[in-house]
């Protein structure tokens, strides 16, 4: 049994069901993250590439990452924190107290059968080829992309919701006409202060690159440089309301979705000349990133702009 999934974001969507029912949410919440990277990375399918070992051997292997059949979970039995069940296919287990999911792999298949040499003293080793017993001082931290996360979300009386007329649901808002994917990414205005020059000035244009390959024109926009938006400002949510939540013309948005898809922010990477990575992340990231830089915000107000 290997941990496959975590759902700890999302503990208040089943936690007072019963364990079939546990079982049957848990499951759906899983097909829908995996669903949902694929239409982030433009993929037909996914794979678990296995590694495992024995004596003086490393083997590799590959398996399905299916989705767990919903109308076939049976056998559902609570063992203390476990839930044990499988679906026809293969065989889970729940930990209610750690909400997390379990997968039973079956290590046939082998595709590559490596034998290795086990040092029996892999520090020695260790200085031998770095020169010296002080090997952390050997090792180079890794340079990472400067980047920024940005919440797909704002906070209301202590809740993350996203706003019925602005951000996500910018079509929604009042005054002129809108098209039905008109929509923006906030811009936290820490982040402005905290990176003053992550971003170029308002309305100057950016390439903004997809996970799946894709590219489109962005800039930051609005009062305060408080909006990240596409040009034409329909392409952005095209891409995240349409491709990847599969929303419908004129359904809001709600944090309910983005809980049960396990992703409430994004990460932004400055790459180079002009141009800018972007990637979903898992609920919380944005949360974590505020809290390193040591910031406290209060709730914003909604913004209807």
């Amino acid at each position: 049994m290997q941990k496959i999934a975590e759902f700890n974001s999302e503990h208040s969507l089943f936690n007072k069901l019963g364990a079939k029912e546990k079982i049957v949410k848990i499951s759906e919440l899983r097909n829908i993250r995996i669903e949902t990277t694929k239409k982030i990375f433009g993929l037909d399918a996914l794979i678990y590439h296995c590694v495992t070992r024995k004596n003086a051997k490393i083997l590799v292997y590959e398996t399905p990452m299916d989705s767990v059949v919903v109308e076939g979970i049976k056998e559902v039995e609570e063992k203390g924190n476990s839930i044990n069940f499988n679906d026809g296919i293969n065989k889970y287990s729940f930990n209610s107290t750690k909400s997390t999911l379990y997968k039973r792999f079956m290590t046939k298949d082998i595709i590559l059968d490596l034998s290795v040499e086990i040092l029996a003293d892999p520090f020695d080793a260790l200085e031998k080829v770095f020169g010296g017993p002080e090997v952390n001082k050997s090792f180079s931290a890794v340079k990472e992309s400067e980047h920024i996360f940005l919440p797909l979300y704002s906070m209301k009386n202590g809740n993350k919701v996203v706003s019925e007329k602005s951000g996500l649901n910018q079509w929604n808002a009042e005054g002129r006409q809108r098209d039905s994917k008109e929509v923006y990414i906030p811009i936290p205005a820490w982040i402005h202060a905290k990176f003053p020059d992550f971003f170029p000035g308002r309305d100057t244009a950016f390439v903004l690159s997809l996970p799946d390959g894709g590219e489109m024109s962005a800039k930051v926009c609005q009062d305060g440089s408080k909006a990240l938006m596409s040009n034409p400002n329909s392409a952005l949510g095209q891409w995240i309301l349409r491709d990847i939540l599969d929303l419908k013309e004129r359904e809001l948005l709600t944090y309910l979705k983005l809980q049960e898809i396990g992703l409430d922010s994004v990460v932004i990477y400055k790459v180079d000349g002009g141009r800018y990575d972007i990637d979903f992340t898992r609920s919380g990231s944005y949360e974590e990133f505020k809290t390193s830089n040591e910031v406290v915000e209060v709730d914003a107000a909604e913004d209807a702009s």
